[in-house]
């Protein structure tokens, strides 16, 4: 879905890179759809959107009255239904009805469950490899220590994602001052080694470079040619 460059789904641009509202990111996964934001100043990109609302306004609100909300909704309805998908559509040279029907075998289904969105946060792991919510203190890998993950808390839960994979699941405490500790987050880093292979995963996560780290052992054999030169000598 293409969006223009409102708050709500864009926090800023990076140069090249759209840094996205975590909220809004959430709510695309839920649906199931990825968001593409347009280039700032640049109005072409969105063209056939502009074009919508500019017939939008030429041809339903002009002259239009109404004596309410409800009423303005039930006018733009009819309005919907008897013009604005009946006609050729100037840019796809075909009625909006017409190609709704073709496009919706390919649609998903709304899921059943109301959603309800999480309180997402950003948040920097402690040296003792906890983050901090709403006055409590819940246990992540110690392989996460000082480094940035994300928390997602809705009613029951708090689940700690870092680089877009769950690390860690709690139970939400509605009270303060808490400690919730996962045993398996106990492990020193330098004790999940269990070979020098540099690319050893533990748990989900990449262990850094130094907790792993495969030392190269020399063919010892070379140097008999040194010896062997200075015996002869």
């Amino acid at each position: 879905l293409v969006y223009d460059n409102l708050s709500s789904v864009v926090d800023s641009h990076q140069g090249k890179e759209v840094v996205f509202n975590a909220q809004f990111l959430v709510f695309a996964d839920r649906y199931h759809f990825r968001p593409h934001a347009c280039t700032p100043r640049q109005p072409h990109e969105k063209g056939m959107v502009e074009s919508g609302v500019s017939y939008v306004k030429g041809n339903f609100w002009p002259g239009r009255r109404f004596t309410s909300l409800d009423d303005l909704q039930a006018q733009a309805n009819l309005w919907r239904d008897t013009i604005a998908n009946v006609r050729i559509h100037s840019t796809v040279h075909e009625r909006p009805i017409d190609r709704f029907e073709m496009e919706r075998p390919t649609l998903l289904p709304l899921p059943h469950e109301a959603w309800i969105p999480p309180d997402v946060r950003f948040v920097r792991v402690t040296s003792q490899s906890f983050i901090h919510a709403d006055g409590n203190q819940y246990s992540v890998p110690p392989l996460l220590a000082r480094q940035q993950v994300s928390v997602h808390l809705d009613a029951t839960s708090v689940v700690v994602y870092h680089q877009n994979e769950a690390v860690a699941t709690h139970p939400r405490c509605w009270g303060r001052g808490q400690v919730f500790q996962n045993p398996a987050h106990r492990a020193k880093p330098w004790s999940l080694r269990t070979d020098a292979v540099s690319a050893q995963r533990v748990g989900g996560l990449q262990l850094p470079a130094k907790a792993c780290v495969t030392v190269a052992v020399p063919d010892l054999s070379r140097y008999d040619v040194l010896t062997q030169e200075d015996s002869d000598e």
